[in-house]
């Protein structure tokens, strides 16, 4: 018999648990300043906020893999970053550490890692990625990130 994929009760507990954590982190002011930046409406807004939260959690669960983020998932991250303060502590609060915007790979290079983030979402949240977020009008991304310093 092969070995499953399929996590545990217990290992699906701790994801959730992360997650909330993540989204505990009070990003609101983040996603008003995204809204302002890029246009976007509060749902839209809102669904960028909860897809960078799954992605950050992705990081937390696998904190030595490089990840890629779609580019609606991205615009989230920039906004994050240029908070330059509360996104530092973010980090100091969920990871122990800064986890670094890496954008210095091009589209192409980040694509294998794109697909291997796709294939963690799936994995660690039970779902295949939501479209609109993940899907292939999202994917013109050039950033991937190394893992934390």
């Amino acid at each position: 018999m092969g070995v499953s994929l399929a996590m545990s009760v217990r290992q699906q507990f701790e994801v959730e648990k992360i997650e909330e954590r993540i989204r505990s982190a009070g990003l609101l002011k983040v996603r008003k300043r995204y809204m302002e930046r890029y246009h976007k409406d509060e749902n839209v807004a809102v669904l960028a906020e909860s897809e960078f939260c799954k992605f950050a959690a992705l990081h937390f669960l696998e904190p030595d893999l490089i990840l890629a983020p779609s580019g609606f998932v991205d615009e989230f991250w920039h906004e994050y970053v240029l908070d330059t303060k509360g996104y530092r502590q973010f980090c100091d609060e969920i990871f122990g550490s800064f986890w670094e915007h890496n954008p210095t790979v091009t589209a192409e290079e980040a694509m294998p890692f794109y697909r291997e983030t796709l294939a963690m979402y799936e994995r660690y949240f039970g779902e295949k990625p939501n479209a609109r977020a993940w899907g292939p009008a999202a994917v013109e991304c050039s950033c991937g990130y190394a893992a934390s310093s």
